[in-house]
């Protein structure tokens, strides 16, 4: 039975002494950024309290390859073998009817920025942004899964823009949004180094499902339930979940 995602490493951090924790009252605007910027995003920081957010958070979780490749058992010098060896052996993963996901579910009355402590980094950003949400699509044609991480603007209420920057991704929601269909996406948080080394292998290279990738990387198969608004899998064993849907024709300015 596979942990929960996150939480484990949080555990394997703390046994080796490699998690800094701040239990000092921080703000999400500057400050938080502010204080993984002195440890050069290179720290896992865990933000135990965040003013206005009964959530904790924690940032530069992954800036330091070493523990990636510690909390994966691999070293630099295997490092490609393991990687290409899950490209090229993908394994199956497996779908549960219930996960700790499912614990809490929201479905009415949604605002991002009371739910969820999400930073402001830079005074002339255009908002709040979501810096490590991976995103979670389907491919239309084959029923691939494809994962990514994608930078999230926070517009108000339940709604957030992704900037797409990969030409696969850009091409299947032009293709959708040609047939005036939204594309159905969900946003994890709190998820491992598998899961995380998993969506950063190029979809539009190689072609393979990204949970089968992740699956080979952590030696068992990835635990995966379905969504409760979009027809997506989403790891049973992550913190949190954002389902919602691209839609045709709209377009937000972000940045700079």
């Amino acid at each position: 039975m596979e942990r929960q995602m996150l939480r484990s490493v949080l555990e394997r951090l703390r046994e080796k002494n490699l998690l800094l924790e701040c239990n000092k009252e921080v703000d999400t605007i500057y400050e938080m950024g502010a204080v993984l910027k002195h440890f050069n995003n290179k720290r896992p920081m865990l933000f135990n309290k965040i003013r206005n957010s009964q959530i904790s958070s924690i940032g530069g979780l992954y800036g330091d390859r070493e523990i990636i490749y510690d909390l994966l058992n691999i070293d630099h010098e295997n490092r490609i073998e393991r990687f290409m060896d899950a490209i090229v052996n993908p394994e199956p993963y497996k779908i549960l009817n219930n996960g700790p996901i499912k614990e809490n579910i929201i479905k009415r009355n949604i605002d991002l920025e009371k739910l969820l402590p999400i930073n402001k980094f830079q005074e002339k950003d255009s908002s709040s942004f979501i810096t490590a949400g991976v995103m979670v699509v389907k491919d239309p044609t084959t029923g691939k899964y494809f994962t990514s991480i994608r930078r999230l603007q926070v517009n108000g209420g339940n709604k957030l823009s992704a900037l797409i920057a990969s030409p696969k991704l850009t091409n299947d929601f032009l293709k959708l949004e040609k047939q005036n269909k939204p594309l159905e996406v969900a946003i994890v948080f709190g998820y491992d180094a598998a899961f995380l080394m998993a969506s950063q292998i190029s979809s539009a290279t190689y072609g393979v499902d990204k949970y089968e990738i992740d699956s080979r990387l952590r030696g068992e198969p990835l635990e995966l339930v379905k969504c409760e608004t979009v027809d997506l899998l989403v790891p049973a064993n992550a913190e949190i979940v954002l389902e919602g849907r691209i839609i045709p024709g709209k377009r937000e300015t972000e940045g700079p």
